[in-house]
């Protein structure tokens, strides 16, 4: 990962400075604790994000590392992957946020539902997409489990690759969310479909998530009944990597004069950040702040500087003929 950028030393020192500017209390250790109210949610999203090898700076005191609750719910994000090594701090800022709203894609068994409701500490809505389930009945027993959480529980039964299943599911939810966990099918097409018509209803300062990436790199075999025929520096979409890798292009378009630059339709206008990880990829969504997009200023290069290279690189973007092939893929349904 890319060193020297958002760095904070400390989530819980953070949220005293926060507390004390934005509303001077007396007892500054209560509102650490409660990470400060809604009021200071624009501003909890605004700050970026931790990378912090000390997992004691992630966790507030009295609340249980996400290694812990993997732990405890025996997910495969810790035993097989070791997700838990990013999660920590990826998922630190939003922690404590009131009303917090979180969708993962593939949450069959309910499993991670369960962790996410134990991580989270004030939770509105934590649901999960299903694919070939029984939603009712799905929910049903999640909240046999989970009864004191049910209210916040919703689960979906649909493919991730149907864009009108996708935009039903979205209507449904017109907050939007402000985490999206992509761990269904692993079939890069898939990865790639619900990134772009998903990544529109994450809220401003939100963060979605693609697992098991190791797809991508697969010269031949298969997941899940559908065949994986990409491998290391093969083209999008049976490379989902190489698609997400562009995003790097599109958060620093306005360097070589493009700010319409755009690798996912349009949709990606918003990406603040990408970071690589081991099997997963974290995608930033710009905060809710004015003066985001106000910078970079005073570039020292722009089109002019860049243009052949740019051109070769739309044509050759072109040339992959990616929409057709999502289009045309008979594992995907629209």
């Amino acid at each position: 990962m890319v060193e020297g950028r958002w760095k904070i030393i400390s989530f819980m020192l953070l949220a005293e400075v926060l507390c004390s500017v934005a509303s001077p209390r007396t007892d500054k250790d209560d509102c650490a604790i409660e990470a400060c109210d809604e009021q200071h949610r624009k501003m909890l999203l605004t700050r970026g994000h931790v990378h912090s090898h000390s997992q004691d700076q992630d966790t507030p005191q009295g609340l249980k590392s996400i290694k812990e609750i993997f732990q405890e719910t025996n997910t495969d994000k810790l035993w097989r992957h070791g997700y838990h090594r990013y999660y920590e701090t990826q998922l630190a800022p939003y922690r404590t946020i009131d009303g917090l709203r979180i969708l993962e894609i593939g949450a069959d068994s309910g499993i991670s539902l369960g962790a996410w409701l134990q991580y989270f500490t004030k939770p509105a809505a934590v649901q999960g997409v299903a694919y070939g389930v029984d939603a009712a009945e799905a929910k049903r027993k999640a909240c046999e489990s989970m009864a004191a959480q049910c209210e916040k529980l919703a689960i979906y039964s649909l493919d991730q690759s149907d864009k009108a299943a996708l935009a039903d599911m979205s209507a449904q939810n017109p907050e939007g969310w402000d985490i999206i966990v992509d761990d269904a099918s692993h079939y890069p097409p898939h990865q790639i479909i619900s990134f772009q018509q998903l990544w529109p209803k994450l809220r401003p300062g939100g963060l979605y998530v693609v697992e098991d990436i190791e797809s991508s790199y697969v010269d031949k075999g298969q997941v899940y009944g559908y065949p994986l025929t990409g491998g290391l520096g093969k083209a999008p979409p049976e490379n989902a990597v190489e698609q997400f890798k562009r995003l790097a292009d599109v958060v620093s378009r306005k360097h070589f004069g493009q700010p319409e630059f755009t690798v996912f339709e349009g949709v990606d206008h918003d990406v603040a950040d990408v970071d690589f990880a081991d099997g997963l990829i974290f995608v930033h969504n710009a905060p809710a702040d004015l003066e985001w997009n106000e910078f970079p200023k005073y570039l020292v290069f722009g089109a002019g500087n860049s243009g052949k290279s740019f051109q070769e690189y739309q044509e050759r973007l072109k040339s992959e003929q990616l929409e057709e092939k999502l289009r045309t893929d008979p594992h995907n349904v629209n």
